[in-house]
């Protein structure tokens, strides 16, 4: 007999299977079973992908060295990874390598020990409406809800497994620190926990132990998703609109989500997506019945900054609204976080006789300000502040734009009294004693806790309006994405909430209606065939000659264009100057037929199927 075996190990996207015989002691193996084989000069495990009855052929195979009885994989598992290195355009092998955990040579006996629950606790007053959409979910295999944040989504969670205790599930969550809060929360007794941090042999080991359980929860990142097995009956994935989702920068490249869509069909298992608000995919995907829950019951302040006095400084970044409100808390002792995702003290700096912009030396690019230096945000050199255009020589610069630290010294300047805290990715350590901090969203990802909040009585985004320059078709979706982010925060800590934008009809719609807002924008991405009503995909490569790199980018141009009626291509080069993308947007009908091309395209090329899901 000889076995077709799939090594676990990277191999170029067009390998598939390599042929071993089958000693007559391993009469007994089948398909999804690990065993051991030589390949070269050392020994790796794999997973056979078929046995063949057939006579020995002229030449002779080498032969399966083992097999190991730890792990088996059934039809179906192994039928998913065939079928996601298809979608990938990876080949079976890379995709086995990526996905499962390594195998150690030694079998570990010990699991690490479950540790103690944290309390999860929740307000009386939000108790029936979390066990409400626990509920609505135990009636739906598919659905997503409204869920504010990580606390409130461990709630859900538990409340859906009190519900329905036998139930085998995977909770899959966009970062660490949420994948260990959650962890640390659920008042579950059988729970594991992967985040890839672990070392190789606990990996294994807590990955065996799920694969082996009945009834349990497995919460991690991306790595929990290819624990799903057979016996898995529901996929949780929190914060499900969350960026962090999409895996965009490691081979393979890939979404969570839609793996998670991927695995659903594939063994037929319950889906639910939690988050403040869905993606516009999401509103699709989920029918309106499906789709449960409610927003946070907390009423923004929206602020129109369109009408506000440019008579003072105040008046140009904080409106008279927001000035009263936090001086206001501040009388009474309450903290205020004012928020503003732009860091340093202003964007560049100007000259007014000559209109140029002072630019980085090294690479032209522009610069930032810091308080007594400028820096270049993409060769990261830095130099003093100067005092008059490079260009003209005339003392006429002016500073452009604002960030994080001049509304600190702003409000350093108007509140001299108060003890102030600036929180960004350079300064992450809060002062529990400042009545104003000053954050940018690195408070809101890696040190506010939904679990124990700050306690702050005014939650004020500064620049709501932020996310809608970005040049991309996710600018109005990531606008409300972050609004809806602070809102949560706010809500958990029982605080006012004041947005400022200049876009006043845009939130305001969507804050009446938030599907019907979401609606009207999937019409607009219908009529500009935007995703998820095309496809895109990308081809990356890395070339130091820029003539090589458009003989190449030309080539598979020509190949693309014979197989899809291409809507967009698009030709681009990174800010190292050697690596090239080829960004294509095609309709979802052309996918099979460009997935067979990728398959047969060089392996310097990185591909990236599903680049529209980021």
């Amino acid at each position: 007999m000889i076995a077709e075996v799939y090594p676990i190990m990277r191999m170029p996207r067009h390998v598939t299977v390599f042929d071993y015989a089958v000693p007559e002691e391993l009469h007994h193996l089948k398909r999804g079973d690990v065993v051991v084989i030589p390949f070269r000069a050392t020994s790796v495990f794999g997973v056979i992908s078929r046995i063949k009855n057939v006579q020995d052929r002229a030449f002779r195979l080498k032969a399966i060295t083992k097999l190991d009885s730890r792990i088996t994989f059934s039809d179906t598992e192994l039928s998913f990874f065939e079928h996601l290195a298809s979608e990938l355009a990876q080949s079976v092998p890379s995709i086995l390598n990526s996905c499962l955990p390594e195998f150690p040579k030694r079998i570990a006996t010990k699991t690490a020990p479950i540790a103690p629950n944290e309390p999860l606790t929740i307000t009386p007053s939000e108790l029936d409406g979390l066990q409400s959409t626990a509920q609505q979910l135990t009636e739906r295999s598919r659905a997503f809800a409204h869920v504010s944040d990580i606390r409130r989504m461990a709630c859900v969670i538990a409340g859906y497994l009190r519900l329905k205790p036998e139930q085998k599930c995977v909770v899959l969550c966009p970062t660490i620190l949420d994948a260990q809060r959650l962890y640390a929360h659920l008042p579950l007794e059988t729970r594991f926990l992967l985040t890839g941090e672990e070392n190789t042999g606990t990996q294994f080991a807590v990955w065996n132990a799920h694969r082996n359980a009945d009834a349990c929860v497995m919460i991690g990142t991306k790595n929990v998703l290819f624990a799903t097995d057979s016996k898995t009956t529901t996929i949780f994935v929190v914060r499900s609109s969350h960026e962090n989702h999409g895996h965009h920068e490691q081979n393979p490249r890939f979404d969570g989500r839609t793996v998670a869509h991927m695995l659903a069909e594939h063994h037929h298992t319950n889906l639910f997506f939690l988050d403040v608000m869905p993606r516009i995919e999401d509103t699709l995907v989920f029918s309106k019945t499906n789709i449960i829950g409610t927003p946070p019951n907390l009423e923004p302040c929206i602020i129109d900054m369109e009408h506000q006095s440019r008579a003072s400084a105040i008046g140009h970044w904080i409106s008279h609204e927001t000035y009263q409100a936090t001086q206001e808390c501040l009388e009474r002792g309450e903290r205020v976080l004012v928020v503003l995702n732009k860091k340093h003290h202003a964007r560049r700096l100007s000259c007014t006789s000559c209109a140029s912009d002072v630019v980085c030396e090294t690479c032209s690019n522009g610069m930032i300000l810091d308080d007594l230096l400028m820096r270049c945000v993409r060769c990261k050199s830095s130099i003093p502040i100067i005092r008059s255009c490079p260009k003209c020589h005339e003392a006429t610069l002016k500073e452009s734009g604002f960030g994080n630290q001049k509304i600190d010294a702003l409000l350093q300047k108007e509140f001299p009294t108060v003890s102030t805290c600036l929180i960004d990715k350079e300064h992450p350590i809060m002062n529990r004693n400042a009545s104003l901090v000053i954050a940018t969203s690195y408070y809101l990802e890696q040190m506010a806790n939904a679990f124990t909040p700050d306690r702050f009585a005014l939650v004020v985004l500064l620049d709501a309006d932020a996310p809608l320059f970005r040049p991309t078709y996710r600018a109005s979706e990531a606008a409300l994405y972050e609004c809806e982010g602070w809102r949560a925060l706010a809500f958990a800590n029982r605080a006012q909430f004041f947005l400022q934008t200049r876009s006043v009809p845009f939130f305001a719609e969507y804050f009446e209606n938030p599907i019907a807002s979401l609606a009207m924008e999937r019409e607009a991405r219908r009529s500009y065939i935007q995703p998820p009503f095309c496809e895109i995909s990308t081809l990356t490569f890395e070339e130091t000659e820029p003539r090589k790199a458009d003989i190449l980018q030309n080539q598979l141009v020509q190949q693309i264009r014979a197989v899809s009626s291409i809507v967009r291509i698009k030709k681009g080069r990174s800010s190292a100057d050697s690596e090239y993308t080829l960004e294509l947007r095609y309709p979802p009908e052309d996918r099979p037929k460009l997935l067979a091309l990728f398959r047969t395209i060089p392996d310097r090329v990185i591909i990236d199927t599903q680049a529209n899901t980021g």
